[in-house]
């Protein structure tokens, strides 16, 4: 009966373990959160003058030379020519651009504008607001955006807001598009940070305090002169990669981070001992269970000298005895491990197909296959742990989801989810080219090798059975379905 406590003990520390690696004991497994107080700084208010009448949108700074990124059409304004159907575009006759928190002004310069991206640069000489980065790093469906800007809304009568204000939302979706009838496409974040008139040109953070976007459109309805809302939750930006593309064009310096939004040391460690609290009170739970159980095999074999021929039958009950004892901290146990499935079963109807043994407890619930096997590839093998991991990329799934099956160990942002310290929060992709089944890296920390050749961030290359693949510890060989 010691033996039955000892292991129900080992799965109790395993527990412990895995709850370490659920609360963060990686900083990567963590998100951040903007620095408000920073980032708000390096967003301007522009006055654009046209003769008598004036409007206002908002930019942000890119450089320390002053130069300012806004929207096209925070700066244009347009006549269209009926007889033609045509539209005349012409630049404000003034450009003024207010810091945040200040009642002084800079005169500015349009330097460039585009039309069919709507974007615009400015130069404001002697601006000395500090310049934002924008970033480099792969973006999510689902991923925290915080918008900020002027809405001219919150200026109330004669009350001239100084203060940006900040909204927060997710990234609905990604597409390629374009603004209005213009021909160029480009890749547009819809998402559900809430924009007004007066927030264009502003800038769409990452949790890190990134540019992703520039704010360009909300779904609004002209009645007359005035513009209202459409629709609730859905607001447009360009995505920063066609920021970054203009500004090398046009040989603007401006600084880039391509580095995945982690969490600060402080929140690290915070959530950390949060997690040591917890493995001790584990430990501590186990402890006592043993040393209870000690207490009553002494107590059985006690009985057993005195009750001689007696003696099987007292030990039928002193085994009883123990496992009613035990009742509690098994309770426990079982109560720990349905509270930590909860953590990791957020999409209990994804499958998972191998995990690390110290984790199988805690996502056992979580394993199978959602589809009956239709043809496809099997990556089967073993990490340098000895623990052995089978992936089933089945044909029928891939041909249904547009952008292939995500394996990862990020359980919100992956199709399948492997729970393996070595395999990034999104590691691979699987996905169909015509009738061909391609495996992609997703820039991954520890890389996806093919046959030996370590693969390249983000392109998608051929894979057929007899390959060897290695994901993190992972060495799997393909095989067919």
């Amino acid at each position: 009966m010691l033996s039955v406590v000892l292991i129900n003990r080992n799965r109790l520390v395993s527990l412990a373990l895995a709850i370490l690696v659920l609360l963060g004991s990686g900083a990567n497994t963590l998100e951040a959160k903007p620095d408000f107080v920073q980032i708000s700084d390096t967003v301007v208010r522009i006055v654009s003058m046209f003769g008598e009448d004036g409007a206002t949108g908002t930019g942000f700074v890119i450089n320390s030379q002053g130069v300012v990124v806004t929207n096209h059409h925070v700066v244009h304004d347009y006549i269209y020519h009926e007889d033609t159907d045509t539209v005349e575009y012409f630049a404000a006759d003034d450009l003024y651009v207010f810091p945040n928190n200040s009642d002084s002004y800079f005169d500015a310069e349009l330097v460039w504008a585009s039309v069919d991206y709507d974007l615009a640069i400015l130069k404001v000489d002697h601006l000395t607001s500090p310049s934002i980065t924008i970033s480099g790093a792969e973006l999510l469906v689902g991923e925290d955006v915080w918008a900020v800007g002027f809405p001219g809304e919150a200026d109330s009568g004669d009350d001239w807001a100084a203060n940006v204000t900040v909204t927060d939302g997710v990234v609905s979706r990604m597409y390629n598009g374009s603004w209005g009838d213009t021909p160029a496409e480009l890749l547009i974040i819809q998402h559900t940070a809430e924009v007004n008139p007066g927030n264009s040109g502003g800038p769409l953070f990452d949790d890190c305090g990134r540019v992703i976007g520039v704010n360009t459109q909300a779904a609004l309805t002209v009645i007359g002169d005035i513009r209202v809302p459409s629709a609730t939750g859905i607001y447009w930006s360009s995505h920063f990669s066609v920021l970054e593309r203009l500004l090398r064009q046009h040989g603007i310096e401006y600084q880039s981070d391509a580095t995945a939004c982690v969490a600060t040391q402080a929140q690290t460690d915070e959530d950390s001992a949060e997690a040591r609290e917890t493995a001790e009170a584990a430990e501590a739970t186990a402890q006592r269970a043993e040393e209870e159980a000690k207490g009553l095999s002494a107590l059985m074999e006690k009985y057993k000298n005195l009750a001689g021929a007696w003696g099987a039958v007292v030990s039928v009950l002193v085994l009883v005895a123990i496992a009613l004892s035990l009742r509690k901290p098994r309770e426990r146990v079982i109560r720990m491990m349905n509270e930590a499935s909860k953590i990791v079963s957020r999409r209990s109807s994804r499958p998972v197909s191998g995990q690390p043994s110290q984790a199988r407890d805690v996502v056992e619930s979580r394993m199978g296959s959602e589809i009956a096997p239709t043809g496809g590839i099997v990556l089967a093998g073993f990490g340098t742990n000895g623990v052995s991991l089978r992936l089933k990329v089945e044909r029928a799934r891939l041909a249904t989801e547009r952008l292939g099956l995500t394996f990862g160990r990020a359980d919100e942002f992956v199709d399948l989810v492997i729970d393996d310290a070595s395999i990034s929060r999104r590691h691979v992709r699987f996905s169909l080219e015509g009738e061909q089944i391609c495996i992609e890296d997703l820039n991954s920390s520890n890389g996806t090798r093919l046959n030996g050749t370590q693969i390249h961030a983000f392109k998608k290359c051929p894979i057929n059975v007899g390959d060897l693949v290695v994901i993190g510890i992972f060495e799997l060989r393909v095989s067919a379905l």
